[in-house]
């Protein structure tokens, strides 16, 4: 079977990117995944390394079929500024992100519609957004979920559906954590 990665001949107005198929966000969001076994927990804040006014790490994820990273930010100045991201490598080598956790910035419009989302919010690729030329990830919702970045990560992780990898002899992540 044929896995269709993109809108057969679509592309943004401003990029010969090729559209991600929504069908295909949903499927990658929905597959398990896994953080590869000796790996710092992501809610380790410092394994983050700064980098331009920004602490930054980023962790691959293994998962069949898809190249996948996890990527964490957090502002030098701003304990709210930060985003949690699942990107998608292609083929080809294009990313796409699918998913950005992101936290109380400030506020943040929807270029489409205009709409203010104050607080914590949850960004999503839009096979609408990119047609339209506008960032894929464009479209939000604000959440409740979180108000932190440790919160934010272990949203995240349940929500993508990602696990910790037990190391080769491990039963339990007690085992993992020892």
């Amino acid at each position: 079977m044929e896995r269709r990665d993109c809108v057969k001949g679509a592309t943004g107005p401003l990029t010969d990117k090729p559209l991600l198929a929504d069908s295909l966000a949903s499927e990658i969001v929905g597959c398990k995944k896994a953080i590869p076994a000796g790996t710092r927990d992501p809610h380790d804040l410092g394994a983050l390394k700064l980098d331009s006014g920004n602490y930054r790490r980023r962790i691959p994820l293994k998962c069949d079929g898809y190249n996948l990273r996890m990527t964490i930010r957090k502002s030098e100045d701003d304990p709210f500024d930060f985003s949690v991201i699942l990107t998608y490598v292609d083929a080809s080598g294009r990313t796409y992100i699918i998913r950005r956790y992101n936290g109380d910035h400030g506020e943040h419009r929807d270029q489409m519609t205009g709409r203010i989302i104050s607080g914590p919010h949850i960004h999503k690729i839009s096979e609408e957004y990119q047609r339209m030329g506008y960032k894929a990830e464009g479209f939000a919702e604000a959440t409740e979920e979180y108000r932190t970045l440790k919160e934010a990560i272990s949203i995240f992780l349940r929500d993508m559906h990602i696990a910790y990898e037990l190391p080769r002899g491990a039963t339990t992540l007690d085992d993992y954590h020892d």
